[in-house]
């Protein structure tokens, strides 16, 4: 299983740095924990990057509190060329922390 970065439960705010993501693969089941600051439409801009990275999202759990959203997402890859852990952060980085 490749694991990039860890998945803290501290408090985050608007500032945080990306130590509130994780990405986990083991074959081609991807799963992906999140915490950030909550805006509308923010649950939706992250599943349809996961689906532009190929990825078919399938279970979605998620929670709001003090305005911090908690997913866990668990995907699968689609197609030959799985997309890299690291890609994957990166984007949900770049989504999780646009104001």
């Amino acid at each position: 299983m490749e694991e990039v970065g860890p998945y803290t439960n501290h408090t985050v705010s608007k500032d945080s740095s990306a130590d509130s993501i994780a990405v986990s693969m083991k074959n081609k089941v991807v799963i992906i924990e999140i915490r950030c600051p909550w805006r509308e439409g923010l649950l939706l801009e992250i599943i349809d990057a996961l689906s532009n990275l190929h990825l078919d999202s399938h279970s979605v759990q998620s929670s709001t509190v003090d305005g911090i959203i908690s997913l866990i997402i668990q995907s699968t890859i689609k197609g030959p060329n799985p997309v890299s852990a690291a890609t994957i952060k990166q984007e949900l980085q770049r989504i999780a922390w646009n104001s």
